[in-house]
């Protein structure tokens, strides 16, 4: 009875977390609305703004982020307090991946777990490193009761006990790559192999079964959420056992250009701040490199482009990709001078001599009054 109250435990703090993990995700997806086929607008979801602004407030932590930090901190200290002493590589599994403690991003700047995991990411990834954490706990979760009941009830942990897993190399793809993964069994065991494997209608070549599972290699397919189904076939004495394969992976359109565009106009004034938004679809801010004469960044993706001299400039990005690929993009953009404002008042015209306080609305009108003011005196 004891050993069946210790895994009880294990898997309610397992399912627990594994829930909140998804309220949290479907709450902050939840403004993209799914097509005909039930997909997500995968190629649209490249902005960080909406985790941004939910959970970080300046350097600040908001309500709502601390909630999350709070959840991963209750299911590591479950977890710690479930886990035996002969779980130890269990223990330190929990304690490396979960936990919350300050991290020393590549510029040697301490950051908090909640900064250094999701600011400044776009939402597509965003939902796949909660989907990551995910399959993380339920990993686990069957690795524990495995190690729990293996050793004292080994009759009763038949086959039917497994889960089948797909855990892929990572959680999104872009178009045109390969799938690259394997099918396990709860626990990876080299001693343990399926008679028959099954995906998708076909049956998987015995050559792929390998020490750690059933290797997996095939094209990734449409843009958007794929579904993984099928079956690995086990021999128990004189019975056969199907264990099914239910599982999904994400494939994303791979970024080939750069989000440019000047946030108020289609060319840039000479001698002020022209704000900019700059992003690349697939790739993080803190990943993408942007240059240009006069360019300084002010927020993520958000930038003043202030040139002084030229007809025109190229603003430059380039960004890294997951697996280390550089890709490049630049843009255009012609340089003008700022408009003179003309004020009327009847048939006449007074030209404002100073073009810097149009681009400034309030001081710009302050002076167009005083100057009618002294000109035609009307009230």
């Amino acid at each position: 009875m004891e050993l069946y109250n210790e895994a009880n435990t294990i898997s309610e703090v397992s399912q627990t977390f594994h829930d909140k993990l998804e309220t949290i995700k479907n709450k902050l997806g939840n403004e993209y609305e799914r097509d005909a086929d039930g997909d997500l607008p995968f190629d649209k979801m490249d902005r960080s703004d909406q985790i941004d602004e939910a959970w970080f407030n300046g350097d600040q932590i908001t309500e709502e982020g601390q909630i999350m930090i709070d959840a991963v901190d209750a299911y590591r200290k479950a977890m710690l307090e479930n886990l035996e002493e002969r779980t130890l590589q269990f223990r330190e599994d929990v304690s490396e991946r979960f936990s919350t403690n300050k991290i020393k991003a590549k510029d040697g700047v301490n950051k908090t777990w909640l900064d250094y995991h999701f600011k400044g990411f776009p939402i597509i990834s965003f939902i796949s490193k909660i989907s990551s954490m995910q399959a993380d706990v339920k990993r686990i979760e069957n690795e524990v009761l495995y190690e729990l009941l293996s050793d004292q009830q080994g009759d009763l942990l038949s086959f039917y006990s497994y889960r089948a897993m797909v855990l892929p190399e990572k959680t999104a793809f872009f178009s045109g790559e390969t799938f690259k993964g394997t099918i396990v069994l709860g626990r990876v065991d080299a001693t343990t192999k399926p008679h028959e494997a099954y995906l998708n209608g076909e049956k998987i070549d015995p050559s792929a079964f390998k020490n750690v599972g059933v290797a997996l290699e095939f094209p990734v397919g449409k843009i958007g959420e794929n579904e993984l189904n099928g079956k690995l076939v086990f021999k128990q004495g004189d019975s056969v056992v199907n264990i099914p394969i239910e599982s999904k992976y994400v494939v994303m359109p791979k970024p080939t250009s750069a989000t440019i565009a000047a946030d108020k106009m289609n060319v840039v004034y000479r001698g002020v701040n022209n704000p900019m938004t700059i992003s690349f679809v697939g790739i993080s801010d803190n990943n993408l490199r942007v240059s240009a004469p006069g360019l300084k960044k002010v927020g993520n993706g958000r930038y003043n482009l202030k040139p002084l001299t030229g007809s025109k400039l190229f603003v430059k990005v380039s960004g890294t990709l997951e697996d280390g690929a550089t890709v490049t993009d630049s843009k255009e953009f012609r340089i003008k001078e700022l408009p003179r404002p003309i004020g009327k008042a009847g048939v006449k015209k007074v030209i404002l001599l100073c073009p810097e306080l149009a681009f400034k609305k309030q001081l710009f009108l302050q002076t167009l009054v005083r100057i009618l003011n002294l000109i035609y005196r009307f009230t």
